[in-house]
């Protein structure tokens, strides 16, 4: 299920996906009413295993499965591309594992806050990882932005999701 957290508004640009996105950063209650909705409505599928839940996100909704997990709402694991958290973050009420993936070369989260938030990760239980890809930056599996897109580290990382999903949520 994708879930929409601009409203029903479709970006047709970069610039209108971070306008978008900035309004959703000033009013995050709708966001998180969104998300535990769907969560909800995917646990009351008959086909759906309400126990094995996961959120996977590429940027902002990086930054969104990120905050899934932290809040406690309602998934078993999350995969967070390039997508933004704070090292600082109280994660007592986590209960997901989570996968990250995250360019060597991003200048908008950069390595060593990577490197921070893995070192947290790593003090808490369950199964978590933090991959840094070299020559890797910010959008790195965005096969639209020929300005980003890393084809190895992208098929790489989608090869790890993969794999963590198969785990996590069996």
């Amino acid at each position: 299920m994708a879930v929409d957290l601009y409203d029903g508004e479709l970006a047709q640009t970069p610039d209108r996906a971070g306008e978008l996105a900035g309004e959703v950063r000033e009013n995050v209650e709708p966001a998180f009413d969104n998300l535990e909705a769907a969560t909800e409505y995917l646990a009351g599928l008959d086909m759906v295993d309400e126990d094995q839940l996961a959120s996977v996100g590429w940027c902002f909704g990086g930054q969104w499965a990120y905050s899934m997990a932290v809040n406690d709402i309602n998934v078993d694991a999350s995969v967070i591309y390039y997508g933004h958290f704070m090292p600082e973050d109280d994660l007592s009420m986590m209960r997901a594992d989570i996968l990250g993936h995250f360019g060597e070369e991003d200048t908008s989260i950069p390595v060593d806050t990577v490197r921070e938030f893995e070192a947290k990760l790593e003090t808490l239980e369950g199964d978590h990882a933090v991959f840094i890809y070299p020559n890797a930056g910010h959008a790195f599996a965005n096969e639209d932005r020929e300005d980003a897109y890393n084809e190895e580290a992208a098929e790489l990382a989608w090869e790890r999701t993969l794999d963590f999903l198969a785990r996590e949520v069996q």
